[in-house]
């Protein structure tokens, strides 16, 4: 039996694109020409206070679970000194610039 959602239930649509921020889709006031989502977002909702990170897992990660991500599991363990130090991968990638 397939599973269906009951009666009069909303259609939803997430939209997330990688290494885009919000201002740059026209739905959200941004230079890319986006005809078909600024359409969908003028018959919808549009939630804008979601937080990205410079990396898409983590962002994946949160929307997924509505969660902050450093709540489910992506951030880096990194041992300093005999203590475990909790960073993000957003963190580790920063430093490892920084040494460069």
């Amino acid at each position: 039996m397939p599973l269906r959602p009951p009666t009069g239930a909303p259609n939803v649509l997430i939209a997330l694109i990688d290494d885009a921020g919000f201002g740059s889709s026209s739905a959200f006031g941004g230079p890319c020409c986006t005809p078909t989502a600024e359409r969908l977002a003028k018959g919808g909702l549009k939630y804008l206070r979601f937080h990205t990170t410079a990396l898409c897992s983590p962002t994946r990660a949160a929307l997924l679970t509505g969660r902050n991500h450093h709540s489910v599991g992506m951030q880096i363990d990194i041992g300093k000194d005999d203590h475990d130090l909790l960073i993000t991968t957003e963190e580790r990638f920063s430093l490892a610039m920084a040494r460069q």
